[in-house]
């Protein structure tokens, strides 16, 4: 499905105050699409300063080139910590060969099932010890 721009957006809604509103539409406007995938994960959850604190599965649900949804989290631990954290996403090598994403979380919800949304902040080369 094509998103709208932002005009016919805008000329579509009928109500002043909602249109009103819309002003503000571009600042919410996603900048890449997504694509829909299932595609299976490894992750690891990381402090701040680096350290491990637990790893385990996740489901990509959809990809877009700043960020991904993931979903069927399943983690060895069962639980995310209070403090900031980042998740380092390996995909299998047919999706992205040799590529680690560190992740930052940037939405936690749930739908049918907990999900966290998160955006790409760098990629790094996995190397035979990772």
């Amino acid at each position: 499905m094509k998103p709208m721009e932002e005009k016919d957006v805008i000329s579509a809604m009928k109500d002043a105050s909602v249109a009103e509103a819309a002003e503000d539409f571009p600042r919410f406007w996603r900048r890449f699409s997504r694509t829909p995938i299932e595609v299976p994960a490894r992750i690891e959850i990381h402090s701040l300063a680096g350290g491990r604190f637990t790893s385990g599965f996740a489901t990509v649900r959809d990809i877009s080139l700043k960020g991904a949804r993931l979903g069927d989290i399943d983690l060895e631990g069962k639980f995310l910590p209070c403090a900031p954290f980042r998740i380092h996403l390996t995909l299998p090598s047919t999706v992205c060969p040799g590529t680690r994403a560190i992740c930052r979380p940037v939405r936690f919800g749930t739908g049918d099932a907990f999900e966290i949304a998160v955006e790409f902040e760098d990629f790094q080369p996995l190397t035979s010890r990772s």
